[in-house]
């Protein structure tokens, strides 16, 4: 093999144990970043419970304190029979 052949496969194998280096380097910040977005997906997915769980704790308090069905509905951009389901008016 000539010198400059055998210079080149150095160069070749140096590349190529680079760029390997390079893609599991990678690959551990694509881990990383999953995880993020997991995590920020479970927390994004929890508020949003809580936000529905305080939507209707004041639709329930709002129907329960003698207001019509149809205004909260409006007020939440609701349909009155989804206000019903939520805060459900005592028949007794």
């Amino acid at each position: 093999m000539s010198k400059n052949l055998e210079k080149a496969m150095k160069h070749i194998a140096m590349a190529q144990k680079e760029l390997v280096s390079t893609v599991a380097s990678q690959g551990k910040k694509i881990e990383t970043h999953d995880k993020i977005l997991q995590s920020q997906g479970e927390s994004i997915a929890k508020l949003e419970k809580q936000v529905l769980e305080f939507r209707n704790a004041a639709i329930q308090a709002e129907v329960k304190s003698g207001e019509r069905t149809d205004v909260v509905a409006k007020r939440y951009n609701l349909s009155p029979s989804r206000i019903s389901q939520i805060a459900p008016r005592n028949t007794h």
